[in-house]
């Protein structure tokens, strides 16, 4: 499998080799947001979305379907085969 940064450089050469070097990065910058976590301060999924979900440095992947406790921002996820409380999540698939 390739790097990104391979990927990037690749891409930059086959679409603009003028500005390859600004393609690329811009490429790198995609990359990063698409693998970013979200916060679920921040933002929450669509409910029934399969999405990963984080606590810690734990991961899993899980449809998100989860109820609100007591303590403000803190969710539980309560549809998986992992049950955890849950801190960041991210798309599995881009939309």
């Amino acid at each position: 499998m390739k790097t990104i940064e391979e990927a990037a450089r690749e891409y930059a050469k086959k679409t603009d080799k003028a500005n390859a070097e600004w393609v690329a990065e811009d490429f790198t910058e995609g990359v990063k947001y698409a693998q970013r976590w979200i916060r679920v301060e921040d933002e929450l999924p669509e409910l029934g979305e399969t999405v990963l979900v984080k606590e810690g440095d734990k991961v899993a992947i899980a449809e998100f379907t989860l109820t609100k406790h007591r303590e403000p921002h803190q969710y539980f996820l309560v549809k998986s085969t992992v049950t955890m409380g849950i801190s960041h999540w991210r798309p599995i698939e881009l939309k």
